[in-house]
C-alpha cells in the first residue's frame, strides 16, 4: 500500500467518522430537549411541528398535511389553529414505521 493510498483510506475514515459522529451529537441533543421539555412540562409535555418533525424524520409541511389527514396519533390543534403533538405518540410512529421499512 502506498503512502497515497493511506492517505485516501484515513480521509475516508474521518470524514465518515464525522458523519456518523454528526448524527450521534444530532440524536443526543434531540433526546435532550425532549427530555428538558418533559421536565418542564409535565408528564403531558406536547411539542410543536418543528420538534415533531425531527422526531419524525420528516418536513413541518409534512407533518402539518399528516395531522390534517388524522395519520398522526396524538395531534391537536389549538384555537389559534397551532399544532401540538404528544412526544410519546410520535416516537412509536417512528419505531412502527421504521420496522415496516426494515
Amino acid at each position: 500500500m502506498t503512502p497515497a493510498d493511506e492517505a485516501r483510506i484515513a480521509r475516508v475514515v474521518e470524514r465518515v467518522v464525522a458523519e456518523k459522529l454528526s448524527v450521534l451529537l444530532a440524536e443526543i441533543v434531540l433526546a435532550f430537549r425532549h427530555e428538558v421539555a418533559s421536565h418542564l412540562l409535565g408528564h403531558h409535555a406536547q411539542v410543536d411541528v418543528k420538534t415533531a418533525a425531527e422526531i419524525l424524520g420528516a418536513t413541518a409541511k409534512t407533518v402539518r398535511k399528516r395531522a390534517r389527514a388524522g395519520k398522526i396519533p396524538g395531534a391537536t390543534k389549538g384555537p389559534l389553529g397551532v399544532w401540538r403533538f404528544d412526544p410519546e405518540a410520535l416516537q412509536v410512529l417512528r419505531a412502527s414505521e421504521e420496522s415496516e421499512a426494515a
